[in-house]
């Protein structure tokens, strides 16, 4: 067997991809905590249905948005390692907050949703 071929031959590290899960994971993050502060907000009393849109749809469109995002980046192109996590956590919130305001009315009706997440100043 070639040794480049070996299953136990070391794999060379791509950092594009390493960042691009990284990204992924904590884009999840993200959206796991903007679905905690709404739970809070709501004193625990949310929709049904939120817990399964937010478990398979807003998650799925995380993902795929945060994704979409690096792949328009390019390869060799990275996130600034500085403000990697601020710009994910902005992605995150303007793609799902828009979405819970228009399926979810209910909950957003009279209060903000997730105010200003982790202290986040106006782009």
């Amino acid at each position: 067997m070639h040794p480049q071929t070996s299953p136990s031959a070391p794999r060379q590290a791509d950092p594009y991809r390493d960042a691009a899960h990284h990204a992924e994971v904590f884009a999840v993050q993200a959206l796991d905590d903007l679905t905690g502060h709404l739970i809070q907000q709501h004193r625990f009393c949310v929709p049904p249905d939120f817990l399964d849109w937010i478990g398979h749809e807003a998650t799925h469109l995380t993902r795929h948005v945060v994704r979409r995002y690096l792949d328009g980046l390019g390869a060799g192109a990275a996130l600034n390692p500085s403000r990697a996590e601020v710009t994910i956590l902005r992605l995150v919130y303007q793609t799902v907050t828009p979405m819970v305001k228009a399926r979810f009315e209910a909950m957003t009706a009279t209060r903000s949703v997730a105010g200003n997440p982790a202290g986040l100043q106006a782009a």
